[in-house]
């Protein structure tokens, strides 16, 4: 296996965070979580679900938001070119709603966990399951 992550030659080498993202969708199913990303704070991509990808520019913002310092419209936040609420944000969890759809971002020491939750009922339950995901990964040093 070690191997296949030192040839160059190849055209895909497996990822551990794409295992997180899968994971993620098969247990967070169930909360109504549809799409996951796992990304670093500078903007590039650790791994997603196929076609769910963040502008780097919106990830880069995540961290004005959680510390505090963000500026314009701290209740309003961009993903994906479009306008969300912020119904919540906490030090590690952001949570923000546009009407059809929630997204949850959970911040671990090095890297974002962003999910998109389609049910308005299971989405504070997904969140929690969230949170406690993310605490994993900075036990991890993550």
């Amino acid at each position: 296996m070690l191997s296949a992550l030192m040839n160059t030659n190849m055209p895909w080498a497996p990822s551990a965070w794409k295992h997180w993202v899968d994971h993620i969708i098969r247990q967070g199913h169930k909360f109504g979580l549809k799409r996951a990303t796992l990304v670093h704070a500078n903007g590039t991509t650790a791994a997603a679900t196929s076609g769910f990808m963040l502008p780097s520019h919106e990830i880069q913002k995540f961290a004005a938001y959680f510390d505090g310092v963000i500026k314009g419209d701290p209740e309003r936040i961009s993903l994906q070119g479009k306008t969300y609420i912020i119904k919540s944000i906490s030090a590690s969890q952001i949570i923000a709603f546009n009407g059809s759809r929630y997204f949850v971002i959970s911040r671990a020491k090095t890297m974002y966990i962003v999910v998109m939750c389609d049910s308005r009922t299971m989405y504070e339950d997904g969140a929690r399951w969230l949170q406690r995901l993310t605490d994993s990964l900075v036990a991890k040093g993550y």
